[in-house]
């Protein structure tokens, strides 16, 4: 089961925040987390994944693609 708990700093690389960022979000009750008698922070993988997938943007196809031009210069 241990094999399965990230530190905090792991964690924080795959959600792709700072530290203070996931201790933030631990303070708030928006990501599950175990606290050591030590006072350090471990996270399971599956609530990781969860977590991403929770926050997933998911696409809608009846929105033309649009993509950006830069303007054009105009001559001197």
């Amino acid at each position: 089961m241990s094999a399965s708990l990230l530190p905090a700093k792991v964690a924080a690389k795959q959600l792709d925040v700072s530290k203070k960022t996931l201790f933030k979000w631990c303070q708030e009750k928006r990501l599950n987390f175990i606290r050591y008698p030590s006072g350090a922070l471990k996270f399971r993988q599956e609530v990781i994944d969860l977590f991403i997938a929770q926050h997933e943007i998911k696409a809608t196809n009846n929105m033309p693609l649009v993509r950006w031009k830069p303007p054009k210069k105009k001559a001197a």
